[in-house]
């Protein structure tokens, strides 16, 4: 999501989604839901949120969420959720992934 009705403010990120695993991960490596910020010149923003901590059974639909605040924005910025999953082996289901950007009102002078 392109970032340019926020240009120069400091914003809150948050991604949500319902997931279930088909096929659960082992303790080394673990599926994450992600939330980055990244320009021409690179990724500025790199924050996850693994989605096993969140869930109470993982083999049942779980809500997941993460939230950064205050995230500064650069000129031409574009924002992405997604899930990062690391192992080859784990299978997952993935519904309603949603991104909400707000501008960060604490952060007006």
């Amino acid at each position: 999501m392109p970032l340019q009705a926020y240009q120069q403010q400091a914003l809150t990120l948050e991604a949500a989604a319902w997931v279930r695993f088909e096929t659960p991960p082992d303790s080394a490596q673990q599926p994450v839901l992600v939330l980055s910020v990244q320009d021409s010149s690179g990724t500025h923003l790199w924050a996850g949120q693994v989605l096993r901590e969140q869930m109470l059974v993982s083999t049942a639909w779980s809500y997941v969420n993460t939230r950064v605040i205050h995230v500064p924005v650069r000129v031409g910025s574009t924002v992405r959720a997604y899930i990062w999953n690391p192992s080859p082996g784990v299978s997952l289901l993935l519904d309603g992934l949603t991104l909400k950007v707000a501008e960060n009102t604490a952060s007006k002078g």
